[in-house]
């Protein structure tokens, strides 16, 4: 079977050779194809990975860009690129542990066909190499419903999907600016299910990406805008509208609580009336609407 790993770079200098090390150490039964996408770093990440292919057996398609794209645009690009059975993903600044990784993802995919993807909890760790711990996923499947109300799958590098995600017609994704979460929820909008491995795989380093090195509200943001792209994107599936407008008003919600502690109400207007727009009526989302339409009472009073 062919197997493709994705590895997307920016200025990874500290890391790269750590995560190609943990790719290419795999031993498998497979036909490996490993593509790595570099978005035009400015360190010696591009020396470093050019160094180390030449290490490897295993297929490898490098593209080095020439000017940066952004994550989205570099993983909807590559994943356009992979033309394998099995997808896998090892981002640059994170690493796998075990060398039968891949053998694992591909034997666990294979087995059963209401498995669209395969994930695994992750040891953390800081920049400096020091252990944090662990994530602790506690569903042993999650659905397509449930990656959009609240992910909780521990980063891409703990993730291997079956090559079914459709990015032909799904091209909207490369306006989106979370791409992750979108590769959860491509993989299993047409049905089925991501299963939980019981074995630790990957580590995944903290503070040094896009995500966990940005502030929590310009994450929401990233968040936010995404969604709204999903909605308008997905009005074909009828099953996920209510669900993702719920999520577009739990996040309009976590952000205008943060600006009105910052005193930014023009910002807190602006969110207050997303969440009107998008809000769903439950005993959970009436006590935020309580609380929203209570500051904004305050604001204009």
């Amino acid at each position: 079977m062919n197997v493709d790993i994705v590895i997307v770079t920016f200025n990874h200098e500290k890391y790269i050779e750590k995560c190609l090390d943990s790719v290419f150490m795999q031993q498998t039964k497979h036909n490996v194809y490993v593509h790595i996408y570099d978005d035009a770093s400015t360190d010696r990440t591009n020396e470093i990975i050019e160094q180390k292919i030449l290490e490897t057996t295993f297929h490898i398609n490098y593209t080095k860009r020439q000017q940066n794209l952004g994550i989205n645009k570099n993983y909807f690009d590559v994943l356009n690129a992979c033309k394998s059975d099995v997808i896998m993903f090892c981002e640059g600044d994170d690493y796998w542990v075990l060398d039968s990784k891949v053998d694992k993802y591909v034997d666990e995919l294979n087995f059963n066909t209401e498995t669209k993807g395969y994930f695994s909890d992750v040891n953390y760790v800081s920049i400096q190499n020091q252990n944090i711990g662990r994530s602790n996923v506690r569903q042993s499947t999650i659905s397509c419903s449930d990656i959009i109300k609240n992910n909780t799958i521990p980063g891409l590098s703990s993730f291997g999907v079956k090559n079914n995600l459709s990015l032909d017609k799904h091209t909207w994704f490369r306006d989106c600016a979370t791409p992750v979460s979108l590769i959860y929820i491509l993989a299993t909008i047409d049905g089925g299910i991501i299963r939980k491995s019981n074995e630790i795989f990957s580590s995944y380093r903290l503070g040094s990406g896009v995500w966990s090195s940005s502030d929590s509200t310009k994450n929401l943001e990233r968040n936010i805008k995404t969604f709204q792209i999903v909605s308008t994107n997905l009005s074909k599936y009828p099953l996920y509208t209510a669900i993702v407008a719920s999520r577009i008003s739990s996040i309009s919600f976590e952000l205008g609580l943060k600006y009105f502690k910052t005193k930014n109400y023009d910002q807190f207007n602006k969110y207050y009336s997303l969440f009107t727009k998008n809000y769903k009526n439950n005993t959970k989302n009436l006590i935020k609407k309580l609380i929203m339409r209570s500051l904004h009472l305050f604001i204009k009073s």
